[in-house]
């Protein structure tokens, strides 16, 4: 059976919480609307193994999101397990006066329903769209 409408929406609900969560920097806040045991794959990195993993990860930034948005592209799946393929935009600081860096990509979660009907990220994968760094 594919996903219900309801479903759909809660999937956009936790694409918004993450968002704004690491809009505010609120890394726990974000690390919450993935399982425990989450997959990252961020770009240029090792695979992250473990929610914890990941919010240690983000919080090693110094940097400040002074933007954050995403779109979705298509959103998918069947019973508990459900796919969110989409772009993102962000702009942030990395010190006091400094000028803001803004960057774009694409990414792709898998999701896993949970038994209250929320939906948590399972695996997500990203990368920006620059170009690579020149040796």
């Amino acid at each position: 059976m594919r996903l219900s409408a309801e479903d759909q929406e809660a999937i956009r609900a936790t694409l918004e919480t993450m968002m704004q969560a690491q809009q505010a920097g609120d890394w726990a806040a974000a690390g919450a609307m993935c399982i425990e045991d989450h997959l990252a794959m961020p770009a240029n990195r090792p695979v992250m193994v473990g929610r914890q993993a990941w919010v240690e990860w983000m919080e090693s930034f110094d940097a400040t999101f002074t933007h954050m948005s995403a779109e979705v592209d298509d959103i998918d799946g069947r019973g508990d397990l459900a796919y969110l393929r989409g772009t993102y935009s962000e702009a942030y600081v990395a010190a006091e006066g400094d000028e803001p860096v803004e960057g774009s990509g694409k990414f792709l979660w898998i999701l896993r329903k949970q038994p209250d009907g929320t939906w948590l990220v399972a695996i997500s994968i990203g990368n920006s769209n620059a170009p690579p760094a020149s040796d």
